[in-house]
């Protein structure tokens, strides 16, 4: 569960005091969770033409919280936060509110795409990670499940350039 955190956390370009990722599980049955990570370190650049760029946007994994102690530690076993303790926003690159880049969680380096919006010089992305594409197997604890999709949120500070 906690996987699915650290994917949104990497795709931000987030500067440790307004930067903050999000992730919302749906689980099944039925249900769903919101993990945040605040530990995010990097930020966003907005260029003369509007078009905005992140590269080398770092996260640790390890700083996922639901609010629930148990999935917490639950999250980071699944994310094998000792063995990879940081994700990576590897690039990104937006204009009119549609961008792509490539994040690395666990060692696997995947392609993404959204939307974003920018707020009072905060860069606010979402978009959808497949937690099977970074080697996350079934997730399943007393009969309840997360569901393979999660809806990431990075809330990063942009900087003109």
């Amino acid at each position: 569960m906690k996987f699915l955190a650290a994917i949104v956390l990497i795709l931000s370009s987030l500067n440790a005091s307004a930067a903050r990722v999000s992730f919302v599980a749906t689980l099944s049955p039925a249900g769903s969770f919101t993990a945040v990570n605040t530990s995010v370190q990097g930020s966003a650049k907005q260029l003369p033409d509007g078009s905005v760029s992140a590269d080398n946007v770092q996260i640790k994994m390890n700083q996922f919280k639901t609010g629930i102690e148990l999935r917490d530690k639950h999250t980071a076993e699944h994310l094998q936060v000792e063995k990879f303790p940081t994700g990576e926003l590897v690039f990104a690159k937006g204009k009119n509110g549609k961008g792509a880049g490539k994040i690395r969680i666990m060692g696997k380096q995947q392609p993404v795409s959204g939307e974003y919006e920018i707020k009072d010089k905060i860069l606010v992305a979402h978009f959808i990670v497949k937690i099977s594409d970074f080697g996350i197997g079934r997730v399943k604890y007393l009969g309840v499940g997360v569901k393979d999709e999660i809806q990431v949120t990075v809330e990063i500070p942009v900087v003109s350039k």
